[in-house]
């Protein structure tokens, strides 16, 4: 009996000791939200258009700014009639929501062989947007169409072939932020 004793004794402390300790638990609970809002719609407006322009013998450099004026900033092209207009594009989006505007701050103009440099800073050329780089705007949304604006400048070469010129389609890209 001592030996049952005994083998009953190292069972129950081998019991004891192989028992799962009681542990303090906890437990949180989430859900999940999500909001949908309108998609963003952009609708184009006018291109950018910088008219007829007489080159001269040296370089020159004509503008339009974000009211639409046309003007040479530097060398002595002349300015001829002929539509002139900024690009405009009508925004809708969300109300309360902020959209991120980007255009390419550099293209080029052709005619054949013959280029032109265009070059767009909505830091200076825009309107309707708050400008955060030279091609890069943020536009605070009303829900309702809102109207932005840009313009930009044309390097006009001594001697310019003439010719009409004209740049392959440039995006203007507008996403929530």
């Amino acid at each position: 009996m001592n030996f049952t004793k005994r083998v009953i004794g190292i069972a129950t402390i081998s019991a004891l000791t192989l028992a799962p300790v009681a542990v303090s638990a906890a437990t949180a609970t989430f859900t999940a939200t999500a909001e949908i809002v309108n998609a963003i719609t952009v609708t184009k407006v006018t291109n950018l258009s910088f008219g007829k322009i007489a080159a001269s013998t040296g370089s020159s450099t004509v503008e339009i700014n974000a009211a639409g004026v046309r003007s040479v900033t530097a060398g002595t092209a002349a300015l001829a009639a002929g539509t002139v207009s900024r690009a405009e594009f009508t925004i809708q989006g969300a109300n309360g929501q902020t959209a991120d505007i980007s255009v390419p701050t550099a293209f080029t103009m052709a005619n054949g062989g013959d280029t032109m440099a265009v070059a767009i800073n909505l830091n200076t050329q825009s309107s309707g947007m708050t400008a955060t780089g030279a091609g890069t705007a943020t536009l605070a949304l009303t829900g309702a169409a809102q109207t932005v604006r840009f313009g930009g400048s044309l390097t006009v070469g001594a001697s310019q072939a003439a010719g009409a010129y004209a740049s392959a389609n440039q995006n203007f890209d507008v996403v929530y932020q």
